[in-house]
């Protein structure tokens, strides 16, 4: 079984490398064909006696892209290792999962697909262990979930499931939450909150988003914390800044009032863009998901 390095130019998204990868798998001959948008490579892995490599070429510019060069894998040099990978949310969690993996000594190659949840690492079979590998992603902030082939089911499956109810749980309570924090913040509209000193008012927001920015939102923190860590950025990080700025400075303005009115600032608070933020996000995380 041969393996070659596909170095192609033209592709721009999610079904790009769809199309590639679909169109590669159908071509007789090849046994797999797995596809790196971030690099714009693709491990292909043929048989030398049924498919020629000029094939394998011309099927990508079929499909509408260009091939720059080709560097092979000898079989008896290599060996390619599928791990499943959890804990990825965007294309920056590619790049770091692939860059940690390129930094084990022996790896030659790292290729990561996001919709599947899947890492193919083609490495030294006498230099890298399976538990480099894993340790590479632990040290890196993300979920070794199993290798293939050796898991009886597929564990992304079940993280995902997992992953689910544990969204569908913390967007009910932060939409609960919304619910509650939007009535506080326009106590106007509601005879039976007009009566409540806007102090105890503020104090009682300030409660119920706490739980809506820190443990409904607890994704995005930890998201944030990680990226950092890697001395980076990504949504969480966009995210996570939001949230947090909005939650401290209504949480100063609720505490030191007067630093706010003597500097001349009309006081505002908001809690409610807060939870809103983080809330809107999971939303679209569960949907998406």
């Amino acid at each position: 079984m041969a393996k070659e390095i596909l170095h192609i130019r033209g592709m721009t998204c999610a079904a790009c490398v769809r199309r590639v990868e679909t169109g590669l798998t159908s071509v007789d001959g090849v046994q797999d064909a797995t596809v790196n948008l971030a690099t714009g490579k693709a491990l292909v892995a043929y048989d030398a006696e049924r498919v020629r490599l000029d094939d394998i070429r011309s099927k990508v510019v079929d499909l509408g892209y260009e091939v720059l060069d080709v560097n092979p894998l000898r079989p008896v040099d290599v060996r390619r290792t599928t791990l499943f990978v959890g804990g990825m949310t965007c294309a920056a969690c590619v790049r770091r999962v692939e860059n940690a993996l390129k930094d084990v000594p022996g790896v030659r190659e790292a290729s990561v697909n996001l919709a599947s949840s899947r890492a193919t690492v083609t490495h030294h079979p006498l230099e890298v262990s399976p538990e480099q590998l894993q340790q590479a992603l632990k040290d890196t902030g993300y979920q070794f979930l199993g290798i293939m082939d050796e898991s009886p089911e597929d564990p992304v499956r079940e993280a995902t499931r997992r992953e689910l109810r544990d969204l569908r749980r913390k967007l009910i309570v932060g939409a609960v939450l919304n619910v509650l924090i939007m009535a506080g913040s326009m106590p106007h509209s509601i005879p039976l909150l007009s009566a409540v000193p806007h102090r105890w008012l503020l104090i009682a927001l300030l409660i119920l988003t706490t739980p809506a920015v820190f443990w409904v939102g607890s994704r995005f923190l930890t998201g944030a914390i990680k990226a950092t860590r890697q001395r980076t950025a990504d949504m969480s990080t966009l995210v996570a800044l939001g949230a947090l700025s909005a939650y401290f400075y209504s949480a100063a303005a609720t505490f030191f009032p007067d630093f706010f009115s003597k500097a001349g600032y009309e006081l505002h608070v908001y809690y409610d863009s807060a939870a809103m933020i983080v809330t809107l996000v999971l939303l679209g995380r569960f949907l998406e998901m």
